[in-house]
């Protein structure tokens, strides 16, 4: 299982975000779940890259 880095940036944007006490923290909790929702849908991790492969 590779590591999906942006998967987990987004996670980290979650946890800070919940306990962060901003006015507009709420629609970032929104836009950044449903980012981790598209991603889970679409099976594949946004920063894949096929360099280094032939």
């Amino acid at each position: 299982m590779k590591l999906c880095w942006c998967r987990i940036i987004l996670s980290a944007g979650v946890i800070l975000f919940a306990w962060a006490r901003v006015s507009w923290g709420n629609i970032a909790l929104t836009v950044i779940g449903a980012l981790l929702l598209i991603l889970s849908i679409s099976g594949k991790c946004c920063c894949d890259s096929k360099k280094g492969k032939k």
